[in-house]
């Protein structure tokens, strides 16, 4: 018998669908097989959500509900929420994607995610608890990233020497769905011969590439050392400069209009993280970012400081800037 509902908590998306397959494999349906439907958390749920929830299907048809976002909705939403999964019918399996940030441990203390309070204060949270039906899981890191290669392998029956592994959490990017992408990659590779050598698996680890977006969402969270770090590790770090200069002068104009309630074209997944941010910061530090992009080109046409120092300037005066705000 299958959990009444299941909360999944991970700040990456695609562990928690790995997660979720793993659970529909455990527990299979009682009747035929699972029937996904997947719903939003950037929008309010209409009525045939909540009958799912309730109302038995027709023919005993058995659905696993894929909840991503469930942290998105409003406390008038979430409470509504904390009331029908007590009352889920059988046919129905609620799975819970809570895609929350983990907060940096205290000391003494183990990491723990941000979930919002109306969550926890949920009787479903505590009963969730009680049974085990939560299931958490940080993300990759620089700390697990080996070992979740070796796990993901090992799922994927590919067999990768310890030398290339090495490489592999080195070079790529700290994202399952772009880590599952790679090793594809891989496993492509080695079917099309097996007489692969190791120098030939090696030669296809690509170095390791900055991801301007995730860059830009470290400044935004005042990740001093990390964005230094990431982007002076680059072999052609003049080249980086520029391109961090035009997208942050982007990224301030986007939050200038949404900080004056103008319309602005983003994906869903990140509209409300830059509402939220527009929102906590004023006109004057946006200005004051503005010029701080306009003073560190002016450093670098003057010959004041190379690429280079301007770089390290621009990101510890930027994040500073952000920091007021977290």
């Amino acid at each position: 018998m299958h959990p009444k509902f299941n909360l999944l908590i991970c700040p990456d998306a695609q562990i928690l669908r790995t997660q979720a397959q793993a659970l529909l494999a455990q527990h299979p349906a009682d009747t035929g097989t699972w029937q996904k439907k997947v719903y939003w958390g950037d929008e309010e749920p209409n009525t045939a959500f909540w009958q799912q929830f309730t109302q038995s299907q027709l023919f005993g048809t058995c659905t696993a509900m894929f909840l991503h976002h469930v942290e998105g909705w409003s406390q008038k939403t979430l409470k509504k929420l904390d009331i029908v999964l007590q009352e889920t019918v059988p046919t129905s399996w609620p799975l819970l994607f809570i895609e929350v940030p983990w907060a940096p441990p205290k000391k003494g203390a183990q990491p723990a995610p941000k979930l919002p309070d109306t969550i926890t204060a949920w009787k479903s949270y505590a009963q969730a608890e009680k049974r085990g039906w939560i299931w958490r899981h940080a993300g990759i890191t620089e700390q697990n990233v080996g070992q979740y290669l070796k796990n993901r392998c090992q799922a994927l029956k590919l067999n990768l020497p310890n030398e290339t592994l090495q490489r592999l959490s080195y070079s790529v990017p700290l994202d399952a769905r772009a880590i599952e992408n790679e090793l594809n990659k891989y496993a492509l590779y080695l079917s099309s011969s097996a007489s692969q050598t190791t120098k030939n698996i090696l030669s296809t680890v690509r170095e390791k590439e900055i991801n301007i977006f995730d860059c830009i969402t470290d400044i935004e969270r005042a990740m001093t050392g990390k964005v230094l770090q990431n982007l002076l590790s680059q072999k052609d770090v003049e080249k980086q400069y520029f391109f961090l200069a035009a997208m942050l002068d982007r990224e301030l104009r986007i939050l200038w209009q949404l900080k004056s309630g103008c319309s602005v074209s983003l994906h869903p997944s990140i509209m409300r993280m830059k509402q939220n941010l527009a929102r906590r910061i004023s006109f004057d530090q946006i200005a004051k970012g503005m010029s701080l992009l306009v003073e560190s080109e002016w450093q670098i046409k003057r010959n004041d400081l190379s690429t280079i120092q301007s770089l390290e300037n621009l990101i510890i005066k930027m994040t500073a800037l952000f920091a007021q705000n977290t």
